[in-house]
């Protein structure tokens, strides 16, 4: 009786290749464990012959773990798959099989394309992919490393060690389920079914509660029509299919629930009824589940992502989204190895967890990511499909152990909330954006059909750098203070991946925000336009009180997907007039409903827009800005000085229109540490000037934490 069965194709042994490896780990083995390993090896134990057939069914009987030494002679050999098979067979209940597969002569060649696969036959195909079930150990990618080689061999040998103790259980264990495969299709009051058949189900795992997975389709549950044709044409596979190929689930230590759509989706057919309809979902199985994986299509995941953290509120689980680039069933496929950590980043009950992350995530390649943060990178790249330019991750992946960045996860304080009671605001606007970047030699005329639709409502600009827009056409900004004026929200995010829309810098992107456009911030386009979405489905009325909502929200960074959120006071005039003759004394504005702290103050500017000199024969402009001195005067008082915030002294020439913006980031951080919440702004001509202007206004940026 044998430990252990040694299977190889005799072309493989070169040199005695294979014999010296069984010899290093036969002796590693004895010095690792003081134990010393009998093995069964097919050609020197026996010669192939009348009893050759019998010998190996009953080595394979006794022996208790095959060791298969794979490689394209191995996978094309009559014999070698007779032993494989009979190994393989011998057990039909035994999922684990006790084989270990170790490729020693590599079965794939990505730099010149070859893959053993092409030169297969259907048979040999089948074992190639029982051998990937069971996960092969790749020894070829590092035999001429002696370090790695060595660090191989130790591996193998507690693998071997423990394959040896395994003792069968009882009963198997059954950690995976399906619960409902038409989730989408759902009425509220057949949801207590599901309900029942989740508290029913046998758990092997009763003290953790489980894990959600729900399949919506995508790339990473496609298979062949032909299951064993390798020449067969993809399809979009069903939740068994998918639950069938991801052979390390069986290895999790908590019990895993899968969901799938009636008609899984492609990702490109994905709109926002199918975000709400995938947070109500997620909402109604909530309490019964530790953590959530949502599979989806790569095309739209960040903006499903996106969308998903706009309308929980109090989420307090993990929402994990993944995918794959390449279909589970083909060589390289990165989906079990995206889908296996996409369950382990939503398990923070297990005991290999590594923390708790309660947002809307994306675990693609070796990065998890804030979901509203993440954006395609490339278009077909197994390890950086996604990237979050503007924040750090939320935890890298090595060797599938997942390291957490805990102070870039956003913090949920658990003696506030209830940790299974989520909110959903599932407003969503159906339509009404538009999307559009500036270019050189942009020509209007072909949007003015677009601007003039009736039922636009928010429109997403694109610009230049750090917020700037071209010069010509010059009726451009004309036709967007034309939309602003009918109450469409305008947000203007910038083109460039890193970065994002700074205020202070140009004149060209000022005057944006001069008529009224809306400051993004950093976010990605995903963000901004599900952003701007879910606040037109909260606020669909479009009144009034309902624009300036939405302006004031979209500047505020509501789950994580602004690095600076931005609050602008504007300053009524001092009764109808705008004339500062020559002070200018702007109505008070109670700023205590902004919930900050001084030190969340990155900075602070006050804009005055559209200064006009009414006073003739001069080409200089002195101004003196204070705040909270409405006793100011002409002659300034040496108390004038605790109360200025600014000055400025600019050139002019006649009839010229000026705008200037002034840093007051540590007044207005004063101002606030000493509870002064009333804020007056005054505007005072040193030169005893006239003057009038359109707008005057304070805009603080807040560092979010």
């Amino acid at each position: 009786m044998a430990d252990i069965f040694i299977s190889y194709a005799r072309s493989d042994n070169v040199n005695n290749s294979v014999q010296n490896f069984l010899e290093l780990l036969l002796t590693r083995y004895k010095t690792q464990f003081g134990k010393v390993l009998t093995p069964f090896i097919d050609f020197k134990n026996l010669e192939i012959g009348d009893n050759w057939n019998s010998e190996i069914e009953n080595a394979a009987i006794t022996s208790d773990l095959m060791l298969a030494f794979l490689s394209p002679s191995y996978l094309q050999s009559t014999y070698c798959g007779k032993e494989w098979r009979c190994f393989y067979n011998k057990n039909e209940e035994d999922e684990d099989k006790s084989i270990l597969p170790i490729e020693i002569v590599p079965l794939e060649d990505n730099e010149h394309g070859y893959s053993v696969i092409e030169d297969l036959i259907n048979e040999q195909i089948e074992t190639y992919d029982q051998a990937l079930k069971l996960q092969i150990g790749k020894f070829s990618d590092f035999e001429n490393n002696e370090a790695e080689k060595e660090k191989f061999i130790k591996n193998l040998c507690y693998s071997i060690r423990n394959k040896l103790k395994k003792k069968k259980p009882d009963k198997p264990i059954k950690n995976i389920h399906i619960i409902n495969e038409k989730i989408d299709k759902l009425e509220d009051d057949r949801y207590n079914e599901i309900y029942e058949k989740i508290l029913a189900e046998e758990r092997s795992f009763r003290e953790l509660k489980p894990v959600c997975v729900i399949y919506t389709g995508g790339t990473v549950g496609m298979v062949r029509e032909e299951n064993k044709n390798k020449d067969s044409v993809l399809k979009i596979g069903n939740v068994e299919d998918l639950k069938d190929h991801i052979y390390k689930l069986k290895e999790l230590e908590f019990d895993v629930d899968f969901y799938s759509y009636e008609k899984p989706l492609d990702s490109s057919n994905i709109v926002s009824k199918d975000w709400v309809k995938l947070a109500m979902i997620i909402k109604a199985l909530y309490v019964h589940y530790q953590g959530f994986v949502i599979l989806h299509g790569a095309n739209t995941m960040a903006h499903t992502a996106s969308a998903l953290s706009f309308m929980f509120k109090n989420l307090s689980k993990p929402v994990i989204l993944t995918g794959a680039e390449i279909p589970l069933i083909q060589l390289n496929s990165d989906a079990e190895q995206n889908v296996m950590r996409a369950i382990q980043a939503a398990a923070p009950e297990s005991k290999r967890s590594k923390g708790n992350i309660p947002e809307v995530c994306i675990v693609f390649g070796n990065s998890v990511i804030r979901g509203n943060r993440a954006t395609k990178k490339h278009s077909l790249n197994i390890n950086e499909g996604f990237y979050s330019p503007n924040y750090p991750v939320l935890g890298t992946i090595d060797n599938n152990e997942i390291s957490l960045n805990h102070r870039e996860i956003r913090k949920v304080d658990y003696n506030k909330i209830n940790r299974d009671k989520l909110e959903l605001n599932p407003d969503m606007a159906k339509s009404g954006i538009f999307v559009f970047e500036v270019y050189p030699d942009m020509e209007l005329e072909y949007y003015l059909s677009v601007f003039e639709n009736k039922n636009l409502r928010g429109v997403i600009i694109k610009t230049y750098g750090t917020g700037n827009i071209p010069d010509m056409p010059p009726d451009f900004l004309n036709v967007l203070e034309r939309l602003i004026k009918r109450d469409v929200i305008i947000v203007n995010i910038t083109q460039c991946p890193h970065g994002y829309v700074e205020l202070r810098l140009f004149e060209t992107n000022a005057r944006l925000f001069d008529i009224g456009v809306i400051n993004g911030g950093d976010m990605t386009l995903e963000a901004a336009y599900c952003k701007l979405k879910h606040l037109l489905g909260k606020y669909p009325n479009g009144d009034i009180s309902s624009v300036k909502a939405i302006k004031e929200e979209m500047q505020i960074d509501k789950a994580g997907e602004l690095t600076f959120s931005s609050y602008t006071i504007t300053y009524g005039k001092n009764g109808d007039k705008t004339i500062a003759a020559p002070i200018f004394k702007g109505t008070p504005k109670n700023i205590g409903h902004l919930k900050f702290d001084p030190s969340d103050i990155d900075h602070a500017y006050l804009r005055i827009q559209g200064i006009n000199i009414l006073t003739e024969g001069l080409d200089k402009f002195h101004v003196k800005i204070y705040v909270n001195r409405n006793s100011v005067t002409l002659k300034e008082l040496a108390e004038d000085e605790n109360y200025k915030i600014g000055s400025f002294i600019r050139s002019f020439k006649k009839g010229e229109i000026i705008s200037h913006n002034i840093e007051v980031t540590d007044k207005i951080r004063q101002l606030i540490k000493y509870e002064a919440i009333n804020f007056t702004i005054q505007v005072v001509s040193a030169d005893n000037q006239h003057f009038d202007f359109e707008s005057l206004e304070l805009t603080i940026f807040t560092r979010n934490k």
